[in-house]
């Protein structure tokens, strides 16, 4: 599948190829335009010859058709392909964008020829000029426009004479009739979820004009085919599917106070999310059981940029209804809700000030493609929306972890995909994504590929987002012979969520409704199950010797653990105390126990019968006489 894109994200090619550029170009000559050799020797190109108003134009490499055939105009400065101008979008800002548009004669239509020995500098608006966006060198790469510097081969071009006719240009209303916008890889008519931008902008926020959605757009859709390009090095056959079209504007009736006020009223949400799903669902007619989409919130908070890891914070998300796999599809499961800040992705504020700091900014640049901000919030919240949860729930630490789904803090680049090759999915994860058939059709898991290790799934069920939105976002439906069924005295008593149960949840709802006098008849996909006796808990109250990792004996510290039923409290010399609760596997056996207040929540393994807590750190808690021998 080749790469296209609809407001200019486009990664850049391989592979230099000898050739002698011409010193200039002359006036409404045919041309081709060549990247530098050492930077791919690429020419620029329209992605599938789509000559329309914001296509981005990309590198690819070298093949004389209609799309890399442009004609440069000396008396209006102006570049043509197709009947239409390439153009620097924005405000003529460094790392602006370079796509198409409807000739106007604006300055950020005007280019100029800078010879550099036998090379040129194609100078426009600000005296800024065209670059590969960071040097990279794969197949549909993106252009903007940077500080001028002969120095850099990323910023020189050779103008080759093409043989090629100029392609007429259509007019501009038989232009928007015929082509279709499409964001990133191409799917065919395959039915499956698609990622759907929304800006999402409360009443009193007065900001959102045109000319900064137009920049919105240009930094989104690169970002979220850069993340596409992302989960598809992780998965190899299948990525997610970016929605066609514009990018789509709700603006609520609502101020920001309701939404991030929390003073939901009585039968309302129960939180901002459900808030956004409720509205966007009414406003595209969709439903939580018919939807085909994975709304990506970029919610327009008013006033200066709230940055991660403050309260008010928003990077979060959920499935409609629950993944409860392999059942996930249209009819049943659906899509589900990502919500972020948009000043994540870019700063747009009047109040300047609020954006002139580093230090007080989301982001470091307004430009940036890929910043580790907004692609590792959306990368990570993208897959709760599939149904993972943190890695923590399956005994991963959360700080060191590699997965897209722990809050590792390891620094990263942020320009490449290079920079994203330390991020993987576990094991466990690569499984429930390969069960999600809706989402990825063409992704299998294959155990030597992707378990080489062999590691035993314990909580692949247990640690899925299986509890659905509550009933505001739209009623629940009884699903015959799917999840758990309860008959109490030959009458049905399912719960209002018990179609998206896992099977352990559906044995202690059983067992929970059970009792002398009732005849209860419990089922899971409408299979009669008998629940058996509720597991018995492990008993660690008690001292333990603490032994970090390979550290002989003599390392051990005296630690200590207090239990109540299935509450616990840990306490160590090295960090204040922490209370505790365990966690069944899907066998609803009792080996894990959780530390709530340390590493944002982390878990030991409990093995050899209760007397050895393994914890991701490498640290083992010893049920020993003694410590230290």
């Amino acid at each position: 599948m080749r790469l296209v894109s609809v407001r200019i994200f486009v990664l850049l090619s391989i592979l230099a190829s000898a050739f002698e550029p011409t010193r200039g170009a002359a006036a409404s000559d045919r041309m081709t335009i060549r990247s530098h050799p050492d930077v791919g020797g690429k020419c620029i190109d329209v992605p599938y010859g789509q000559f329309s108003r914001g296509m981005r134009v990309q590198m690819w490499p070298c093949n004389g058709g209609p799309a890399q055939s442009f004609s440069y105009k000396e008396e209006s400065k102006q570049l043509q392909i197709g009947g239409l101008c390439v153009e620097a979008w924005g405000r003529g800002d460094q790392q602006d964008a370079v796509g198409l548009g409807a000739c106007n004669g604006k300055p950020s239509q005007q280019w100029r020829m800078q010879p550099s020995g036998n090379y040129q500098q194609i100078i426009g608006i600000n005296d800024l000029c065209v670059e590969l966006r960071y040097g990279v060198k794969d197949d549909g790469a993106a252009l903007d426009i940077a500080t001028c510097d002969a120095a850099r081969p990323h910023r020189l071009w050779a103008f080759i004479a093409s043989e090629t006719a100029p392609v007429s240009a259509l007019n501009a209303t038989d232009r928007e009739k015929t082509s279709v916008i499409t964001h990133g890889l191409s799917f065919g008519n395959e039915k499956r979820l698609e990622v759907l931008p929304v800006v999402f902008v409360p009443s009193d926020n007065t900001e959102i004009t045109e000319q900064v959605l137009r920049h919105v757009s240009d930094l989104l859709y690169a970002n979220l085919e850069f993340a596409q390009r992302r989960y598809q090095a992780l998965l190899k056959t299948d990525t997610f599917k970016i929605a066609d079209g514009e990018l789509k504007v709700y603006r609520s009736k609502r101020p920001n106070s309701y939404y991030m006020g929390q003073n939901w009223p009585a039968g309302g949400p129960t939180d901002e999310m459900e808030a956004f799903t409720k509205e966007l669902f009414e406003w595209n007619h969709d439903s939580r059981y018919d939807s085909k989409y994975i709304y990506l919130v970029l919610y327009a908070r008013p006033g200066p940029p709230v940055g991660p890891g403050k309260k008010a914070f928003l990077g979060q998300a959920y499935p409609f209804n629950g993944i409860r796999l392999p059942n996930n599809g249209f009819g049943y499961g659906g899509g589900g809700l990502v919500g972020v800040e948009l000043s994540s992705l870019v700063c747009y504020y009047t109040a300047q000030e609020a954006c002139s700091s580093k230090k007080s900014r989301p982001v470091p640049a307004a430009h940036e493609l890929g910043y580790v901000v907004f692609q590792g919030i959306f990368g990570h919240e993208l897959g709760h929306a599939l149904g993972l949860t943190h890695v923590n729930c399956l005994g991963y630490s959360m700080s060191t972890n590699e997965s897209m789904m722990a809050y590792n803090p390891r620094p990263q680049p942020e320009d490449t995909l290079d920079a994203w090759k330390s991020v993987n999915f576990n094991p466990e994860e690569f499984f429930a994504l390969s069960r999600n058939k809706l989402a990825f059709p063409n992704f299998k898991y294959v155990e030597a590929v992707h378990n080489p290790s062999g590691k035993k799934f314990e909580y692949v069920d247990t640690c899925s987002l299986n509890s659905p939105m509550t009933s505001y976002v739209g009623a629940f439906k009884r699903l015959s012979s799917v999840g758990f069924e309860l008959s109490i005295n030959d009458k049905a008593a399912s719960p209002e969520k018990s179609a998206f149960f896992t099977f352990k949840e559906a044995k202690e709802s059983c067992r929970e409704h059970s009792g002398a006098g009732k005849n209860v008849v419990c089922r899971f996909n409408g299979v009669v199950f008998n629940p058996g006796p509720a597991p018995k808990l492990p008993d660690l109250a008690g001292t333990w010797c603490d032994k970090p990792g390979n550290a002989p004996a003599s390392a051990e510290k005296v630690v200590s653990i207090a239990q109540s039923g299935g509450s616990v409290t840990f306490k160590a010399s090295t960090a204040s105390p922490s209370a505790g609760h365990f966690q069944s596997n899907d066998l609803e056996v009792y080996d894990m126990v959780w530390a709530d207040d340390w590493d944002s929540g982390v878990a030991a393994a409990i093995r050899d019968n209760g007397t050895r807590l393994e914890w991701p750190s490498g640290n083992v808690w010893l049920r020993k006489p003694k410590c230290g021998v």
